[in-house]
């Protein structure tokens, strides 16, 4: 799509899908004359919106003895003005011909015209310049801060001269305004004066008007204000190109296996008496001992600081918790042959507070950051408070993340509660009703979650970091990884066919 305006372009384009969301378009090539604009698009219903911005108007006027004659005129027109800006089109200023202050007559840009008026009416007239270059200078600086398209209407009879015009044309030919010069027309050097002026409205598409008697003032005046507060010319060029889709790519998060190994990780496992009941053909306690087991195996690596408590399997009817892996360089063998020993006892219940108070101790040798994973089949039923124990954790400013993965777990409002801890922890909550949905919710509890971020700031995948490919459409997105703190691994650019391995540190 191309966009073309002489002697400049003065509007914008907005395309928006049937569901009112608007589509992001690309600029190309743009000039002072023409801008092209792109987006990719699917089949559908469109709408596009050329719309030209609210635009800065600054009105500067001669006070001179020259123009006295005109003044009462001069101050009509201006009222006539004032009366005529519509709100929400433009923002408008005045700025009387001034020697050395070149101050506006308001602070505050205005759209309002009783507001303007009253200015007018405030002002007290006492200013008295025929500085027609300085005070159009202040101007175009002044418009140089504002917003949309600058249009400047000047009054004068440019009876002038020793400024610095090199200035002038400076700082016009940067904000390149809308000059819109009405002359008086009159005096010995009047050539002179309206070669000048007319300069000045060929800046950028203006127009020069001049006036000998009052009713040659209202008429350039119309035809100035009717020129400026015309609708703006445009031509509009639009393209269209059926792309066969491509296909997808996929991208490959991980975590560095050295930045894993440095990480401490404490295992809180439940092995109370209801860990004897049954998923399908096993009991619970089996299902944790298998996945726990391979989990040590294959996915924990050798030399991992590792802590594992237990609760449940000391004492039959009790509350109690134990350490029975103080933290120390993985070993997988010792791992292994105390989760194969753990046997619940009847009866056993399950203190979460107690052993989640413990963790501070538990870790207090660890360097860096802590993951907890607390797998649990059931709630609290030793009178503790979950909740109070997660915070007093956080609150020690250790860096530790709390996932908690429940096991059976029939009740949705525990499954609320849970999660709701778990965000306190600053980790995740994860749902398993089978040994499969147990085994990849432990690993996702080990690896941190991150997003794929599209250009428009949507979440476009979420995953976690466990080395497994996922499909992604092509494109170019942010990735981050929901660590503690987060990190921003910055772009990924996803192609057709290939795959993006990304490995990210494990904090």
């Amino acid at each position: 799509m191309v966009l073309s305006g002489l002697p400049t372009l003065l509007v914008h384009p907005q395309l928006i899908v049937s569901t009112g969301a608007t589509v992001t378009l690309e600029p190309d090539d743009e000039n002072a004359t023409r801008a092209g604009y792109s987006a990719d698009v699917v089949p559908g219903d469109y709408l596009l919106r050329v719309f030209e911005p609210i635009m800065s108007t600054i009105v500067t006027w001669d006070n001179s003895g020259s123009v006295s004659p005109y003044a009462v005129s001069i101050y009509q027109a201006l009222e006539e003005f004032a009366r005529g800006v519509a709100p929400q089109t433009e923002l408008v200023n005045f700025l009387p011909f001034q020697d050395k202050r070149f101050d506006l007559l308001r602070e505050e840009w205005t759209d309002q015209p009783a507001v303007l008026s009253e200015a007018l009416n405030n002002y007290d007239r006492a200013d008295a310049s025929s500085n027609a270059e300085a005070n159009l200078h202040a101007a175009t600086n002044y418009l140089k801060e504002e917003q949309g398209n600058k249009m400047l209407l000047i009054l004068t009879d440019a009876a002038s001269g020793g400024a610095d015009n090199r200035k002038l044309w400076q700082s016009m030919s940067k904000v390149m305004p809308h000059v819109f010069s009405v002359e008086l027309h009159g005096g010995g050097d009047f050539e002179y004066q309206q070669d000048k002026m007319q300069d000045w409205a060929d800046v950028n598409g203006g127009v020069y008007s001049f006036f000998r008697t009052q009713p040659d003032l209202d008429t350039a005046l119309d035809r100035a204000l009717c020129t400026m507060r015309r609708p703006v010319g445009y031509s509009l060029v639009v393209q269209s190109e059926y792309q066969k889709p491509r296909g997808p790519g996929s991208l490959q998060v991980k975590v560095d296996p050295d930045a894993a190994s440095s990480s401490a990780v404490e295992i809180i496992l439940d092995a109370s008496g209801s860990m004897y009941k049954k998923i399908g053909d096993q009991t619970r306690i089996e299902v944790a001992r298998t996945v726990l087991t391979d989990l040590l195996q294959t996915t924990i690596p050798a030399g991992t600081p590792l802590a594992l408590r237990i609760y449940g399997h000391r004492e039959a009817r009790s509350c109690r918790t134990d350490l029975e892996l103080p933290l120390k360089p993985l070993v997988t063998a010792d791992a292994l042959k105390i989760i194969k020993s753990v046997d619940p006892q009847d009866r056993s219940r399950t203190p979460l507070a107690d052993s989640l108070k413990m963790v501070a101790e538990d870790l207090e040798g660890a360097e860096g950051a802590r993951l907890v994973i607390l797998l649990t089949d059931g709630e609290e039923s030793c009178d503790g408070d979950p909740e109070e124990a997660v915070r007093d954790l956080k609150e020690l400013g250790m860096d530790i993340k709390l996932n908690i993965v429940g096991m059976a777990i029939d009740s949705g409002a525990a499954k609320q509660q849970f999660a709701e801890w778990a965000k306190i922890g600053g980790g995740l909550y994860f749902d398993a009703d089978s040994p499969e949905a147990l085994k990849s919710a432990l690993e996702k509890a080990l690896f941190p979650k991150y997003q794929l971020i599209d250009k428009n700031g949507g979440v476009t995948v979420e995953g976690v970091a466990d080395g497994v490919s996922v499909e992604v459409a092509e494109g170019v997105y942010q990735l981050k990884v929901l660590t503690s703190p987060a990190q921003s691994m910055g772009e990924v650019r996803i192609e057709e066919g290939k795959t993006v391995e990304i490995v990210v540190g494990s904090k």
